[in-house]
């Protein structure tokens, strides 16, 4: 069963490799896991996280966000809300479809 958050964290705090981190890696960066879970969080970066894990978007630098779109192949990032537009066609391309 995958981890959820808190048990991916209790793994990282422990060493362990999960199906979406690699442990050592991740200590390279940040070698003391358990201060930085244990720093104080600002109100605004926590409301920021909250609201990003129910929109299903990574929540990211503008930057990386488009460098990821790049990497995958697809937009990542906040589309303009409501229905596409549709296309007109016009009457030859019409003629051409029948």
């Amino acid at each position: 069963m995958p981890k959820t958050g808190h048990g991916r964290a209790l793994g990282q705090l422990a060493g362990e490799d999960d199906e979406l981190t690699t442990a050592v890696p991740l200590r390279a960066l940040i070698p003391d896991f358990a201060a930085l879970l244990a720093m104080p969080s600002d109100p605004a970066t926590t409301t920021r996280i909250e609201r990003a894990l129910t929109i299903g978007r990574p929540l990211g630098r503008p930057e990386w966000i488009a460098m990821l779109e790049r990497r995958l192949g697809r937009p990542l990032g906040p589309r303009k809300p409501g229905p596409k537009p549709r296309v007109e066609r016009d009457s030859a391309q019409e003629a051409q479809l029948l």
